[in-house]
């Protein structure tokens, strides 16, 4: 399962700002569902929230990237890990079968520091974004109501073609063709050296190579040096190989650049631009098409 961040205030609170009710629909994603009765929701940061003012936990609605089924299932033997957040759910249970399109099974382990049990259905969509259902709560408060709840909403969830609005096609033939390079550097100098030496610093340079033919070539290199006595630098450089790559609508209808790796790894990037500056998640890229700084699509 995709990796997951969510605040404790939010995972041990019984009312949401928002008090949505009734059926969500994403016409860019092509997903609809309903929200069960007596539970209220909220968007979040790329996932959709439910609460209730009488069960404690959440029931969270988050679309996916993967291609099968049989990926579904490999995502579930990995579990839900997200080291910056504290968060650690392994299969505890079963995978079941609750269709020829979707599986579901029990996740024990950590969320935020807390003990934490999670009941995940993850549903296939043919026609684009899959879905995954977590109902998740407290480990020592946790009993057959979030299965239920979490079937519940995935028995009311709906597939259909996306609508793709202009922006994606505009996209698509923007960055077509192109590299997309972004670079950043920091250096500090050591003023307490009569020479003013660096006292360190780094530089990460990311390259991302889309071929009209639809595959993708990505490399991204981070060094980091310092300078105290007896301590030499070092270097990291990384090339995750080859893939995939489009342009799709997130559920607010921006425009997204997806990477889909061999490895089966998805990185996504929101497009956005001023003039023509190129930005992907907020960050300049360089776009560029010619000569050494033109794509590798061989």
């Amino acid at each position: 399962m995709r990796s997951l961040s969510i605040f404790l205030a939010l995972f041990l609170s019984i009312s949401l700002s928002a008090q949505e009710t009734g059926q969500k629909d994403y016409p860019t994603l092509g997903i609809s569902f309903t929200i069960p009765d007596g539970w209220l929701g909220q968007e979040g940061q790329g996932v959709y929230m439910m609460g209730s003012n009488s069960i404690p936990g959440l029931i969270l609605v988050m679309p996916s990237s993967v291609a099968s089924l049989d990926a579904m299932r490999q995502e579930a033997r990995a579990g839900v890990v997200d080291q910056a957040t504290g968060t650690n759910l392994q299969l505890s249970g079963k995978i079941q079968n609750l269709s020829d399109q979707a599986i579901g099974a029990e996740f024990s382990g950590i969320l935020e520091q807390q003990q934490a049990k999670a009941y995940i259905i993850g549903a296939y969509n043919p026609y684009g974004q899959s879905v995954s259902i977590m109902a998740i709560t407290l480990t020592n408060m946790y009993d057959e109501k979030y299965p239920a709840v979490a079937k519940k909403v995935w028995q009311s969830l709906q597939f259909r073609k996306p609508v793709v609005p202009p922006v994606v096609d505009q996209w698509k033939e923007r960055i077509s063709g192109t590299r997309l390079t972004y670079m950043e550097s920091y250096s500090s100098i050591d003023y307490s050296n009569p020479n003013y030496t660096s006292g360190g610093g780094y530089s990460k340079e990311e390259k991302i190579d889309l071929c009209p033919a639809g595959f993708f070539n990505y490399n991204d290199k981070f060094d980091m040096s310092v300078s105290v006595p007896n301590v030499s630098g070092s270097a990291n450089n990384r090339d995750r190989g080859a893939g995939r790559w489009t342009v799709i609508a997130n559920a607010q209808g921006q425009p997204v650049l997806q990477l889909n790796f061999t490895s089966g790894e998805v990185y996504e990037y929101v497009l956005t631009r001023e003039g023509d500056k190129t930005f992907l998640n907020g960050n300049r890229y360089f776009r560029t098409w010619t000569g050494e700084n033109a794509p590798v699509c061989n």
